[in-house]
């Protein structure tokens, strides 16, 4: 396939290769939530002949490489399915909070409510990043 400036493509990991990496803050304290999802499509629109090359190299990506779609100037979330919480990092918290269960109480929270118990919390999500592993099937769109 050969990728042309200002159409439009969607662009698919393989399964389980969309990853979503997002840092919640409130005050000093950060949790970096890691999703996997089974599935997902963003649509990607090349405007310059170096995002043009960047997404025709991407064709090409292996089983250990990986994409980021967003860095891209024009592009359009299109889909995500079943998504599970694979990893959660906490940061800035103290060993004190380790120990008295602060922090599982606040993993029992996303593991239940998900995102939404950290909003309700006073948490914002300050970073978001996503990355695609693997081969990718572009299509035009």
């Amino acid at each position: 396939m050969k990728i042309q400036k200002d159409k439009t493509y969607a662009v698919n990991p393989p399964k389980y290769g969309f990853k979503e990496v997002e840092d919640w803050v409130c005050d000093s304290k950060k949790v970096v939530l890691t999703t996997i999802w089974k599935r997902g499509t963003i649509n990607i629109t090349p405007r310059t002949d170096d995002e043009v090359n960047l997404l025709q190299t991407a064709l090409a990506n292996g089983e250990n490489d990986s994409f980021r779609p967003y860095d891209y100037s024009d592009t359009e979330f299109a889909a995500s399915f079943d998504g599970y919480v694979e990893d959660v990092d906490y940061i800035g918290w103290t060993e004190d909070e380790e120990l008295d269960g602060t922090i599982d109480e606040v993993w029992e929270g996303v593991d239940l409510d998900g995102v939404s118990y950290l909003e309700e919390n006073g948490y914002y999500c300050d970073e978001s990043m996503v990355v695609f592993e693997g081969q990718l099937s572009v299509e035009e769109v």
